[in-house]
């Protein structure tokens, strides 16, 4: 019964195509919506009729239905015999594309009657339709369902076989549906040889999986798995934390079963722990939920549960009660396989000296019996289980070559379960996922540098286009300017010229009554020009400045050869008391610079010391190398600019108190074109200033050459 849940494929979709009655066509639909009790109540009546009109057609349908019901309801034996009467009416009422569907079910169903063999026969049926008609999603569903019944068995390596075709084919062919059922079981294999941190590695993948598809279902068995590992790794309160999350999706859901299930798991762990009073409570409660569904197959697997229970604690008489009451519902039910696990409880007590139930013999019997149903069925797991109990029997008895015997089968049956065979498939599954996650990373580098590639492609693009536009929109910038400029400058040179004239006419005639007002009015108007010519000329240099930074180009410059060749036309800007004070190095200072943008920067700076420096004021030039620059200090020693001031300085029209206290009229626009200069070549700009000190500007550039 263990991980049964977690396990099955099921799902295979039912094509039913054909054009049939509404009662038939509700069978499907109460089906689709799991509810299987309707179906149970309808369907013999719908049988019945059909069968006597020999609607064969429709009977097949109504039996399949029905059959699948019985089978969702534990009523295995009787879900068999509808589902092999649709068999015996296959050539008239199934398609090619159902009757794979149907072997699929007849093999669930006699999985879980414990016919392996059978169960393999019609997994094989369903196997060669889809191998035949290559339908690689059904191929991959069968192949996970005979890796399940290898697992029940206790054939590990022929189990990963099976289920690493399933996962390979789902892989190569895209198909994620369904595909968590298969690494959930082969997380099973990996606990069940003790490989628990590779078991918690795929029931986790599955677990995102289901939770991709929002499937709570699939949700729930992932959880309780992992409750399973955790359980082995007797950690039970996380492991009783993952048993209740998964039967809080289950109640969420509906899946009364499914809750049944995770309750058995709780009463196993407590079982494990020998808190056998606990685990009847859960026991009980689930065998509650079997009466409530009327399943009766789990009725009797809880019966003996809690029998098994009792025979831990010496309640032999109630053991025995319960065991047997298991059994009768297993005869009644035609399930060999539970009713020989039942008989092994019954011989585990007939086994017990000093009992009054001990009876050595009737329990060989059974456990004889029970290696002939094990060799029928392949069942691996039952022949381990019974070897050693035959061992501890024989035993008792003192029968030590016998016990020795037994205990050495069981020895070899252990290892096989568990050894080289199922350690070389781990081995090349483990090597296939190692290749495949290479690959998976190889192909995902390649998929990002393809999107890297046509991201930086479309950046490129779409950069070209904005330097075009930029490019465009200077150019009309600039005409712009030049064009408002020579509009401009126009009538304000005549109107400079008209005041001009009047100002003349005012001094040569005497009938000017007013002419003191008009002179101050001329003065106001030669002002206003000024100011209007300032704007135009900064306007101007502002738009000459960006045109510079973005067409600057860049090449070796000797800043000591700019400073000395250029000094005696600065000397003609200065006044007549003002000096220049030249510190310039012995050497040559190359930098990676442009010479006529320095040109201008000096320019700009100087004029403003000048500008701001008393008429007797020496202004100090040095330049000097050091740190991987190249510097150019201009230097007043008159002038002061506060800390406030220093952080607006380069702000475009910002003019300090000083410079509004002038009669100057600039706007404020040098420095800012300085500072543009600067970051277009990779400069500096730095403005020092000090009360007693005076104020310094200190321009370096990147060096080139020392």
């Amino acid at each position: 019964m263990t991980h049964t849940d977690a396990s099955i494929d099921s799902s295979l979709e039912i094509h039913i195509q054909r054009v049939i009655p509404d009662n038939t066509i509700s069978l499907k639909t109460l089906y689709e919506n799991h509810e299987y009790e309707p179906i149970v109540e309808k369907a013999p009546s719908f049988i019945t009729s059909y069968q006597r009109d020999n609607k064969f057609d429709l009977l097949g349908q109504a039996l399949f239905y029905y059959g699948l019901a019985l089978y969702q309801k534990s009523n295995f034996t009787e879900a068999k015999e509808a589902l092999l009467k649709v068999w015996s009416l296959s050539e008239n009422t199934l398609t090619t594309i159902e009757l794979p569907v149907l072997c699929n079910h007849l093999g669930i169903v006699e999985r879980n009657l414990s016919n392996y063999a059978a169960a393999h026969d019609w997994y094989k049926k369903a196997l060669d339709y889809y191998s035949s008609h290559n339908n690689a999603h059904g191929q991959a569903r069968i192949h996970n369902n005979i890796g399940m019944l290898h697992i029940a068995v206790g054939e590990f390596a022929k189990a990963l076989e099976h289920f690493t075709t399933s996962y390979n084919t789902r892989k190569r062919e895209g198909i994620k549906d369904n595909i968590a059922p298969v690494i959930n079981n082969i997380g099973l294999i990996y606990l069940n040889i003790g490989r628990y941190s590779d078991a918690i590695e795929f029931f986790t993948e599955a677990l995102e999986y289901e939770k991709e598809q929002k499937n709570k279902n699939g949700i729930a068995i992932c959880l309780l798995n992992i409750g399973s590992v955790h359980e082995h790794l007797k950690n039970y309160e996380i492991a009783l934390k993952h048993y209740r999350d998964s039967m809080l999706l289950r109640n969420e859901t509906g899946n009364i079963n499914g809750m049944a299930h995770c309750l058995y798991h709780i009463g196993n762990m407590f079982y494990s722990q020998h808190k056998y009073d606990d685990a009847i409570l859960y026991f009980s409660e689930a065998h509650t939920i079997k009466e409530k569904v009327e399943d009766k197959t789990g009725q009797a697997n809880y019966l003996r549960k809690i029998g098994e229970c009792r025979l831990k604690q010496a309640q032999y008489d109630e053991a025995l009660q319960l065991f047997e009451q298991a059994e009768t519902i297993h005869k009644a039910t035609n399930n060999a396989g539970e009713t020989q696990n039942v008989l092994l409880c019954k011989a585990h007590l007939f086994s017990i000296p000093g009992t009054s139930y001990y009876n050595p013999q009737q329990a060989e019997t059974i456990f004889l019996n029970g290696l002939e149903f094990a060799a029928d069925n392949s069942d691996e797991k039952m022949e381990m289980t019974i070897r050693k109990s035959l061992s501890t029997l024989y035993e008792h008895q003192n029968r030590s070559n016998e016990s020795l015997h037994q205990y050495k089968i069981f020895h070899n049956l252990s290892e096989h379960i568990g050894g080289k065979d199922v350690l070389n498939k781990i081995v090349t599954f483990e090597a296939e996922r190692k290749i495949e996650r290479i690959q998976k990373e190889h192909d995902d580098a390649i998929k990002k540098q393809s999107e890297l590639e046509l991201l930086v492609k479309e950046r490129t693009a779409q950069l070209d286009s904005l330097i075009n536009k930029e490019h465009n929109f200077r150019h009309i910038h600039e005409a712009f300017v030049k064009h408002i400029s020579h509009e401009f400058r126009t009538p304000l040179t005549a109107v400079t010229l008209g005041i001009s004239v009047i100002e003349k006419m005012i001094d040569n005639s005497e009938e000017f009554s007013h002419g003191s007002q008009i002179k101050a009015f001329c003065k106001a108007m030669n002002t206003a020009t000024a100011s209007l010519r300032s704007i135009l000329d900064s306007a101007q240099l502002l738009t000459q400045a960006q045109s510079s930074v973005l067409d600057v180009l860049i090449s070796p410059t000797d800043l000591t050869a700019i400073v000395l060749k250029y000094v005696p036309e600065w000397k003609t800007m200065m006044n007549p008391n003002q000096m220049i004070d030249l510190r310039i190095a012995d050497y040559e200072i190359i930098v990676h610079s442009n010479q006529v943008l320095i040109e201008k920067m000096i320019h700009h700076i100087l004029d403003n010391a000048m500008t701001y420096s008393p008429a007797n004021a020496t202004i100090t030039m040095r330049t000097s190398a050091h740190n991987g620059k190249g510097s150019i200090s201009i230097h007043n020693t008159k002038s002061y600019i506060s800390p406030k001031e220093q952080s607006k300085i380069f702000d475009v029209f910002f003019r300090g108190a000083q410079h509004r206290e002038l009669s100057h009229v600039g706007l404020g626009i040098g420095l800012t074109v300085c500072q543009m200069y600067a970051l277009a070549l990779n400069a500096t700009i730095e403005c020092k200033s000090d009360v007693d000190e005076g104020t310094e500007f200190i321009l370096s550039f990147p060096v080139e050459n020392i």
